[in-house]
């Protein structure tokens, strides 16, 4: 079965990755939940720079991604999306 993979590199202000980070792991877990056709939603920190946030989306296709951030999850971290520069 074919997937549609999703990575997303973030680069997150200094001093803002403690309030940033609850948000973006309880949008993957939403997100892994409730999203039809989401396999996976995997939030990495790189071990050298933890400003450095990875997101790896895998869908079952490409229409199971979400059309528009109307998710509230999403939306949660899109109201923070001042600690992403």
């Amino acid at each position: 079965m074919s997937a549609f993979v999703l990575v997303v590199h973030l680069q997150i202000k200094p001093g803002a990755v403690d309030r940033f980070m609850p948000l973006a792991l309880e949008n993957a877990e939403a997100t892994r939940e409730t999203e039809p056709g989401c396999r996976q939603f995997d939030v990495m920190v790189d071990p050298q720079d933890a400003t450095r946030i990875l997101f790896c989306e895998v869908y079952d296709k490409r229409g199971g991604l979400p059309g528009a951030p109307a998710d509230s999850a999403l939306q949660e971290v899109l109201r923070h999306r001042a600690a992403v520069s």
